[in-house]
């Protein structure tokens, strides 16, 4: 979607939400606060900063907009990995009616930890029509752009953003990986794909409308491995980075502060791990996924599993 239309949508759902009732904020209860992290696992929290190059361009969409995409990979080059022919490629996509400015940490991070990543800017979605599908199509066009070779490909996405990342990666016979963040079905699209032939990891906030009461958990394909978790108090927008007052507006925020940070913690670190795993630059890091460790956050009260096949 043009800049000018999508800012036009955003203010009329501004302008919805200032006459809706607020979103209430999630109050953690002190009994109920999330324990430490396993000093391993708290690893993949912390920030990671080295000197990036960032690539910014455009690419024509088969459905004639215009893609806006950022790429991002390490100055000193992207960390070795066990892939032999090409470095791998995370391709990330942002959330409905959104912008690549709202997943832009990921990106920013992931490339720091060594694993080149492109944030695409859909232009299909409008406020009636998400056309997740051809947002599908759009990243792999994009993955195609930047790496036309044989690079191994992680799709990621957040929100509708997770869905069309769903429908790229099975299409895409080069997908090593797949990473959901609070993802969100339209139309039930996810039936379109009856397995994924490669790893994938859903994480989910708290049942809200703005993640439609987690309704991709019931839609989930069969995966070549397939881990699931809920992170207790969060809300849809503790999935972005960086998110924003308005996303707080429609979605609600966790209190107090310190916990709502802790709860950011375990999705960075839980993200993160995935990415490294999959990317071949962390051998340690699948360690994260291994039911050992998925018991012990479920018993800090970090996270619920919902599925580890």
């Amino acid at each position: 979607m043009p800049t000018q239309f999508r800012l036009a949508a955003v203010t009329a759902l501004v302008l919805f939400a200032a006459g809706c009732a607020a979103v209430r904020t999630t109050t953690v209860p002190p009994e109920e606060a999330p324990g430490e992290l396993p000093e391993f696992v708290a690893h993949f929290a912390e920030r990671t900063e080295v000197p990036l190059v960032a690539e910014h361009g455009t690419l024509e969409s088969e459905w004639g907009c215009t893609i806006g995409y950022e790429y991002y990979v390490r100055e000193s080059g992207p960390v070795a990995s066990e892939y032999a022919l090409a470095a791998p490629l995370v391709v990330l996509g942002h959330g409905f009616m959104r912008d690549l400015s709202t997943v832009r940490g990921w990106a920013v991070e992931w490339a720091a930890r060594g694993v080149r990543t492109v944030v695409v800017d859909f232009c299909n979605s409008t406020l009636f029509n998400g056309r997740h599908d051809r947002n599908a199509g759009d990243m792999i066009a994009v993955a195609e752009h930047i790496e036309p070779g044989e690079a191994p490909i992680i799709y990621a996405g957040f929100s509708a953003g997770g869905l069309s990342a769903l429908l790229a990666a099975a299409a895409d016979a080069r997908t090593v990986a797949y990473l959901a963040l609070d993802p969100v079905d339209s139309g039930e699209l996810s039936r379109s794909v009856s397995r994924l032939d490669a790893p994938a990891l859903y994480l989910y906030g708290e049942p809200a409308r703005c993640n439609a009461q987690n309704n991709m958990i019931d839609l989930m394909p069969r995966a070549n491995r397939l881990v699931a978790m809920s992170i207790p108090f969060a809300t849809h927008c503790d999935f972005e980075d960086p998110s924003d007052a308005f996303c707080e507006r429609l979605c609600g925020a966790v209190e107090p502060e310190e916990k709502a940070q802790e709860v950011r913690r375990t999705i960075r670190a839980l993200a993160n791990a995935w990415i490294e795993a999959y990317a071949g630059v962390s051998p340690q890091s699948q360690l994260v996924f291994h039911m050992p460790t998925l018991e012990t956050l479920a018993r800090s009260r970090r996270v619920v599993i919902v599925a580890s096949e």
